[in-house]
């Protein structure tokens, strides 16, 4: 079973690839990861102090996970049981003991979280586009165009701007 957050919209093939691959080699729970690389400090007690972590061994841990559907719904009865916090899936199998298998995963998949992370992921996806699908063009409130992508267009059967055709019909 593949868990996935909706917030990571660029996920490679080859990462699904690992993780099924690593299920069904045996994991009851599989996580892609990739190597932090970013430098990472732990705020101290004391304000304004923080200590430097080794990150040679860290991992940021990404989507989709892989489970054995019993584990899974093992370890959700005991986390809920228990009242113990996890952010993740993979955390309520180490909770009941499960080892949790590390596969490649990709900085493609990246995570939108925040606004900035949006205005990547936009670039990202228009950069990817075939040139055959250039971006649709839609008017803006001074009647100009403007390069940005609209789900409704009355060049591809939408909604005209003021209203005379909708769905590829003419309302006139």
């Amino acid at each position: 079973m593949l868990v996935h957050d909706a917030a990571r919209p660029f996920v490679p093939a080859t990462v699904v690839a690992a993780v099924l691959a690593a299920l069904r080699d045996g994991a009851t729970a599989v996580i892609p990861a990739v190597p932090v690389i970013d430098t990472i400090r732990v705020a101290d007690p004391v304000p304004g102090e923080a200590t430097v972590v080794d990150r040679s061994r860290l991992r940021a841990v990404q989507t989709p996970q892989g489970f054995d559907l019993a584990t899974l719904v093992r370890a959700h009865h005991h986390v809920r049981s228990v009242g113990l916090a996890v952010t993740d899936d993979a955390m309520a199998c180490e909770a009941i003991g499960e080892r949790v298998v590390l596969v490649d995963g990709s900085r493609d998949s990246l995570k939108v979280t925040e606004p900035f992370d949006l205005l990547v992921a936009e670039a990202v996806w228009r950069g990817r586009r075939p040139a055959a699908d250039p971006p649709a063009a839609h008017p803006s409130t001074d009647g100009t165009s403007t390069d940005d992508t609209s789900a409704i267009h009355p060049s591809d059967g939408g909604a005209s701007t003021d209203g005379t055709q909708m769905m590829g019909r003419t309302s006139r």
